[in-house]
């Protein structure tokens, strides 16, 4: 590991010309660790240490864990070694203390594997980054607001970043604050807007872990979506009859669609994809198949479960696809679009 190591590189000198916080932070973690260690601090030992934490900050991964998020640091100077591309042929996954390298697609013998760094915003994704995890409801909703602001970079209509970080992450957390709230309808559009216009960017394989979870949290949201009353009452402000107008648009657009046959073709494809893009005994995969079987259980839906079926087995048949593209994404596609006028409806 030590001849490894040192053949990686560490980049110590760009480190050092930004002279930011960041330097100055590396500074004092290697003293830490020589005073840990028992080593004295002079200015080769120091060197030295600096140099080992600039190569792990470049070349480590976050051991990012599908259910518990990130759990730590994971460096290996082979797997450091592949190069990075905005059209990668592979990916790096996960699975407890291992690390594995998937590829996307079939990979040609000498042809270079590739793999995406994810791109972040400096000013913008480090206070964006923090979770919301046991903070209170109005702090939650408030925190949520000011990160949707920051934001505003990424969602500029001329040239918008969906799938760049924090925005992915902003919008998951106001999913999930909807959720809590038992507004599943706002945090399915969310979803549905993170599954079709943000995780396809972020990762292009169908069978990526956070693109299979996506799916995941659009069936469950779908199985507690139910129409509502949204008539607006006399003598409301704008402001209140703009946001009944847009649940009311909502709900619309959910009762036009079949969320039962939208519900289970997701599901399946959850089961389908789950092996490859963690194991058989993912969590996720439990909970579509227990799911599923409740969906499979209702009565008087042989037709829709006929073409469900048919499509699984066959997703490029021409009447495959049709049904998918017609009853499953193009009703998705329209939640989707009330999104961005959600956010800024609850947190502008």
């Amino acid at each position: 590991m030590g001849a490894a190591m040192a053949g990686v590189q560490g980049h110590v000198d760009r480190f050092r010309a930004d002279a930011g916080k960041l330097w100055a932070d590396m500074e004092l973690q290697a003293m830490a660790a020589l005073h840990y260690l028992g080593r004295e601090t002079n200015a080769r030992s120091l060197a030295e240490a600096i140099e080992i934490l600039c190569k792990l900050q470049v070349n480590s991964f976050n051991r990012l864990d599908e259910d518990v998020e990130q759990t730590g640091l994971f460096m290996n100077p082979a797997l450091a070694m592949v190069n990075h591309s905005c059209i990668p042929n592979a990916f790096v996954q996960f699975v407890g203390r291992k690390a594995v390298l998937h590829a996307y697609q079939e990979i040609k013998k000498d042809e270079e594997i590739e793999i995406s760094y994810i791109a972040t915003v400096d000013e913008i994704h480090p206070w964006c980054s923090a979770p919301l995890s046991g903070v209170s409801e109005p702090d939650r909703q408030k925190q949520i607001r000011r990160r949707w602001a920051a934001c505003k970079p990424l969602r500029d209509p001329r040239s918008p970043a969906y799938a760049i970080e924090p925005l992915p992450r902003v919008l998951t957390e106001a999913s999930m604050f909807f959720g809590e709230q038992g507004n599943f309808a706002y945090g399915l559009c969310i979803s549905a807007f993170l599954a079709t216009r943000v995780d396809p960017y972020k990762a292009a394989a169908p069978f990526a872990p956070q693109r299979v979870k996506g799916l995941l949290m659009v069936a469950k949201l779908l199985a507690n979506t139910a129409p509502a009353d949204t008539g607006a009452s006399t003598g409301e402000s704008k402001a209140v009859t703009s946001a009944k107008s847009l649940r009311g648009a909502v709900e619309k657009a959910l009762g036009k669609m079949d969320q039962a046959t939208v519900c289970q073709t997701l599901l399946e494809l959850v089961v389908y994809y789950a092996p490859a893009a963690h194991s058989e005994e993912w969590s996720v995969l439990r909970e579509a198949k227990d799911l599923l079987a409740d969906i499979e259980a209702l009565p008087s839906r042989e037709t829709e479960d006929a073409l469900i079926k048919a499509f699984v087995r066959n997703p490029n048949g021409d009447g495959e696809r049709r049904f998918f593209e017609q009853a499953i994404l193009s009703p998705l596609r329209e939640l989707s679009d009330y999104c961005l006028d959600i956010m800024d409806s609850e947190f502008s």
